[in-house]
């Protein structure tokens, strides 16, 4: 039986995302450069009759119905472009490739635009949900030829979470923008987590782990319930295997990453669009990767921050994290916003958020209101009367939250970065004529009046 798609990769995602589909009675087809991973599969080929391991690239490309559909999970960069080298020559017209791994946006337009001189087509695709979405329905993000979004439909639609109203896959729009909207939303998460993390600070010196966990299922039973917030609880009640202490307590607080939040941070900053949360969430995963560097700064300048008791509560910490969560969700928003009206990608906002509705990391139930604004109302999301009403009632808790944690010592960049984001966006004037004028002095670069049209420029010297 020729099957309806193949999968090249299978490690952690590769391997759910062929298990998701063979428990479907799907036909799939696998292949691994690592001889390892081909063997697991072997072992469960009796069990499942629908499952072909082949051992050959030519044999796995000959076991595939026409158009054949090839799913890559491979590491994103160079990897990707050895296996697109290995099999493109076996590859006929309209046979359609799929990049489920984290590539960056940019590569995916020079594959799809390179694989298209040969009429192959090349789908872009983000996949969230990690191992556990792969294997029981994730969130995806298609880019690429709407035509072979068609073709392959069936395939996102069994991988897909099946969501609270559709399933949570999409056609985002032309190449690379399925892997650009994948990489905000990591971003987000970058940005979500490190908000969760400085909570975590704030309440540590005056709680213990297991209280901790407790105020975040408490939390989880409000709008604030997520994933996310929801593992952070899981988390904090884990203890260790080896010690009597909390295994949180026994692991390195270096943070690390693979890259996806540095390029939100780079795409934003070439668009021109603040993202203040995320960049404040990769600067301190940079900073934490700095341990001899901080341990010996710290022997130096010390910090009372571990016998400080803040004087903060659960109602402070609800609104402060509903209030930075829902900032954050905007601030990626507006980044492919404009990044959809920059590439003419025409990408649905509203589209996006029903995909991250569930299967994704960043899934919660804040979600749900901001798809229904958005919906129902062409206005900014944070000039919409609901919203208006949720910064006004909660913005003092964050404010709380942010000017204790400086007052008492502890580190908390993205809530702090998240406020004055805030503040900077109601504020009418900014000071920064004070910087218009300074450029023109130094650099003769001319400004606006707020009186008159045009440039201007003045001999301050004179």
């Amino acid at each position: 039986m020729a099957s309806d798609i193949g999968i090249i990769g299978l490690g952690a995602m590769g391997r759910n995302l062929a298990l998701n589909l063979i428990h479907q009675d799907i036909p799939v087809s696998v292949y691994s450069y690592q001889a390892k991973e081909l063997t697991d599969f072997t072992q469960i080929q009796s069990e499942f009759p629908n499952i072909n391991v082949s051992e050959n690239l030519e044999d796995f490309l000959a076991s595939l119905s026409k158009p054949k559909k090839i799913l890559l999970m491979v590491t994103a960069g160079s990897a990707v472009d050895l296996v697109i080298d290995d099999i493109k020559a076996l590859l006929e017209e309209d046979d359609i490739i799929i990049d489920a791994g984290n590539s960056h946006f940019e590569d995916t337009q020079r594959r799809e635009a390179n694989l298209k001189k040969d009429a192959i087509h090349y789908l872009g695709t983000g996949v969230s949900g990690g191992a556990m979405g792969a294997r029981h329905g994730a969130s995806i993000m298609v880019g690429g030829n709407h035509q072979a979004f068609a073709n392959t439909e069936s395939i996102f639609r069994a991988l897909a979470a099946k969501g609270p109203d559709t399933p949570c896959y999409t056609h985002i729009g032309p190449a690379g923008s399925g892997h650009f909207v994948k990489m905000v939303h990591n971003g987000i998460e970058y940005g979500i987590m490190q908000i969760l993390a400085e909570t975590y600070g704030l309440l540590r010196p005056k709680n213990s782990n297991l209280e901790i966990a407790e105020i975040f299922s408490d939390l989880n039973a409000t709008l604030l319930r997520s994933y996310l917030i929801d593992i952070t609880a899981k988390v904090l009640r884990k203890e260790d295997d080896l010690t009597d202490a909390s295994l949180v307590d026994m692991i390195s607080d270096q943070a690390a990453q693979k890259g996806t939040g540095q390029w939100t941070v780079t795409a934003a900053m070439q668009l021109g669009v603040p993202i203040p949360t995320i960049v404040a969430a990769v600067t301190e995963r940079n900073i934490s990767a700095q341990k001899p560097q901080r341990t010996k700064n710290h022997a130096v300048y010390g910090s009372d921050a571990n016998n400080i008791r803040a004087n903060i509560d659960v109602n402070d910490i609800y609104g402060a994290l509903l209030t930075s969560i829902l900032l954050t969700y905007g601030q990626g928003i507006a980044l492919i916003e404009a990044a959809s009206e920059h590439y003419q990608w025409h990408i649905s906002i509203v589209g996006v958020i029903r995909v991250w509705r569930d299967g994704c990391i960043i899934r919660a139930d804040l979600l749900a209101p901001i798809e229904e604004a958005l919906t129902d109302s062409s206005a900014p999301l944070f000039r919409q009367d609901w919203t208006v009403e949720i910064m006004s009632k909660h913005l003092p808790s964050l404010r709380h939250l942010a000017s204790t944690a400086i007052a008492s010592s502890i580190s908390a960049p993205a809530m702090s970065s998240t406020l004055a984001y805030f503040d900077s966006y109601i504020t009418d004037p900014l000071p920064t004529n004070l910087i218009q004028a300074q450029r023109d002095y130094f650099g003769a670069h001319s400004y606006q009046r707020n009186d008159k049209d045009g440039q201007y420029k003045t001999d301050w010297d004179q």
